[in-house]
């Protein structure tokens, strides 16, 4: 018979793990940086705490939508302005955008190009990391840790 334990000790790996997946996704070269946003993924479908959460977020969200209405033109350049949105909207905007790079639908090289032209691939994706990746992280385990009080 499963204890309390056991659920909570499997349901702490998965978030450690998710923790680790974009970590590794944030240090990692660009070269490697589809299959590390995959494996970021593969961490959220494999916890059901986190498979569940992020479904709340997205139920009625409309990425394409969103897309469009967060499009600016900050000092000459091209950017997406994720930050106006409410946590769990900008939560459910950052998987949307990951899905969209793991299925195909979008680029991933050419999404940072578009939004972190530096001539350097590396510091674009580093760029992106630091706009996107890690706040998203940041703002899953503040929503979850906020749901547990």
């Amino acid at each position: 018979m499963k204890t309390v334990y056991d659920i909570m000790d499997r349901t702490e790996k998965s978030l450690i793990k998710f923790d680790q997946a974009c970590e590794e996704a944030a240090v990692s070269k660009f070269i490697v940086a589809e299959k590390r946003i995959s494996s970021v993924l593969q961490c959220i479908a494999g916890s059901s705490i986190l498979y569940e959460f992020i479904s709340e977020c997205l139920n009625g969200f409309d990425f394409k939508k969103e897309t469009a209405s967060l499009m600016r033109t900050i000092d000459g350049r091209l950017k997406l302005a994720i930050d106006v949105l409410p946590r769990r909207k900008r939560i459910a905007y950052v998987f949307s955008l990951f899905y969209s790079f793991d299925s195909r639908q979008n680029e991933l090289l050419k999404f940072i190009q578009k939004y972190y032209s530096s001539n350097n691939v590396n510091l674009e994706y580093s760029e992106f990391c630091k706009e996107i990746l890690l706040p998203f992280k940041y703002d899953i385990f503040n929503e979850l840790a906020e749901s547990d009080q």
